[in-house]
């Protein structure tokens, strides 16, 4: 029969609750007064040791919290001076910037019309308890995405950010949070897709609802 709990918090606990009547009665049950202060000397040390884990998780996410803020604005400012190159280049007739900028030039439009909107939408729980979003969609179609997102109480969808990779790490979801839903719209110059369908979370569980009602094309 296990005597000791699975978990360690719970471990600890069920220590931390016999040690003060273990050495107060050891000679009564039996134990050996000697060990039993180790064993007092092992559990505060194992407390210790427990809540600098914590501590340092804690600190962790933060930091990649920050990180995660960071890099995402360092894209959006790398991608407005991209477009700041081509748009020079394309207003004073010079294809020389885009060498001179190590800028590729900008792709020739080979479809009209608004793009296709994402699909498979799914997610995966990071390494750092964030939730990152996937999604299929042809680069050539749609250079870039915006990112929605609609938390419980919220009757609409909120522009999470923007990504030109097929991808997005949501490192602002608030602790504690029971369900998310999230959709992404394509974007190809001034056109915009219809949102891919709404991809719901539930305690970390991906969960595919019907396509969104409103279906609003988003403006670049």
């Amino acid at each position: 029969m296990r005597v000791l709990p699975r978990t360690q918090a719970e471990t600890i606990q069920w220590v931390s609750t016999r040690i003060e009547p273990w050495t107060e009665q050891a000679t009564t049950l039996g134990l050996d007064p000697a060990q039993v202060a180790e064993l007092t000397d092992t559990l505060t040390e194992t407390e210790e040791a427990y809540a600098a884990l914590h501590a340092a998780k804690a600190a962790l996410q933060q930091a990649q919290l920050a990180f995660e803020l960071k890099y995402q604005e360092l894209r959006r400012r790398t991608s407005t001076s991209i477009q700041a190159i081509r748009a020079k280049a394309q207003a004073t007739s010079n294809p020389g910037l885009y060498a001179e900028g190590s800028v590729p030039p900008p792709a020739k439009p080979s479809k009209s019309g608004s793009p296709p909107a994402p699909t498979e939408l799914t997610s995966t729980l990071t390494n750092d308890g964030f939730i990152r979003l996937d999604w299929k969609a042809r680069l050539q179609d749609s250079p870039f995405f915006t990112i929605y997102r609609q938390l419980p109480g919220e009757t609409t969808f909120t522009l999470l950010g923007t990504s030109g990779a097929r991808q997005f790490v949501d490192p602002t979801l608030p602790a504690g949070t029971e369900f998310v839903s999230y959709k992404v719209v394509a974007h190809r110059g001034t056109q915009s897709s219809v949102s891919s369908e709404i991809l719901q979370i539930i305690f970390g569980v991906p969960k595919q609802r019907k396509p969104a009602d409103d279906q609003l094309k988003q403006a670049a």
